[in-house]
């Protein structure tokens, strides 16, 4: 089970959270009764990492570090990244029935 704890507990009380840490609690840290943030273990890799697990797998074109051609770079300005769907024009709803009753 996770322990929650607000800001300012947190802050006086470091050390011994990250020792409930070590100890593979996980330690959940609030702002206005949210929780904003986790405090838990560091999970170092014991073993190191073996390169060339993908030689003979995957395959790269010798073009791949090219600078794309003009048509795909300036598609890229117009992309707009957003969380939020896009809205629909004012247009797409004339003329649509009524809804409710």
């Amino acid at each position: 089970m996770a322990r929650v704890v607000n800001i300012s507990e947190a802050e006086a009380q470091l050390s011994l959270l990250v020792d409930e840490a070590q100890r593979g609690k996980r330690v959940i840290i609030g702002r206005a009764g949210k929780p904003v943030a986790v405090l838990s273990a560091y999970d170092q890799h014991s073993e190191p990492r073996v390169l060339g697990g993908w030689e003979g797998k995957v395959w790269i074109a010798e073009d791949f570090d090219e600078p794309l051609p003009a048509p795909v770079r300036s598609h890229g300005r117009s992309v707009r990244v957003s969380s939020h769907p896009p809205r629909l024009p004012a247009r797409a709803t004339e003329g649509a029935a009524p809804r409710g009753g």
